[in-house]
């Protein structure tokens, strides 16, 4: 079973068994190969997309490190003084 699956199956809350079987279904009906491959490639993207917004720090962990920090610790400095 390769991660996409896994991961998509994560995300949806469901089973690795369901995904398998909606995406045989899926290239039955349209002749395409590799949608949920696509799907969770375009969701990565999204995350991605939104996190750089917020000014996050990417998900996807940098060479030499376990996990990667989601954190910006300067979001977590108050830039007014509200006192």
């Amino acid at each position: 079973m390769n991660k996409e699956v896994i991961k998509l199956a994560k995300l949806l809350r469901t089973s690795e068994e369901v995904i398998l079987n909606l995406e045989k279904k899926m290239e039955k009906i349209s002749g395409q190969k590799g949608v949920v491959e696509k799907i969770v490639q375009e969701n990565d993207r999204q995350v991605e997309r939104v996190l750089k917004e917020l000014r996050f720090r990417s998900l996807a962990p940098k060479e030499g490190k376990k996990g990667a920090k989601l954190l910006n610790p300067k979001l977590l400095t108050p830039k007014h003084d509200y006192s």
